[in-house]
């Protein structure tokens, strides 16, 4: 059973680590269109490598501090849809 934990935290930290990697992907894409040469190359580069970099940083803090999986779980939470269910037990 440790293994299938250790597969959903690592996919947890995954889904942490994607959201400012794939935004640097972005801007270093964006910024690359705008100057198409080997300095829009380079600063492209490096805005995505930035991107990386903050994304491995922020989902291994939050790894630390919570559990990226509880961290997960709290953002797709939907306490109104729990509202409506003890509504209808109320009811």
């Amino acid at each position: 059973m440790k293994i299938l934990e250790w597969i959903v935290e690592a996919l947890s930290w995954l889904n942490i680590a994607a959201s400012p990697t794939i935004l640097g992907l972005f801007l270093g894409f964006l910024f690359y269109l705008y100057k198409p040469d080997v300095v829009g190359l380079i600063f492209g580069s490096l805005i995505s490598i930035v991107g990386l970099v903050i994304g491995i940083t922020l989902a291994t803090n939050i790894s630390k501090k919570m559990g990226a999986t509880e961290f997960n779980s709290r953002i797709y939470a939907s306490p109104d849809l729990d509202k409506l269910d003890e509504e209808k037990t109320d009811s």
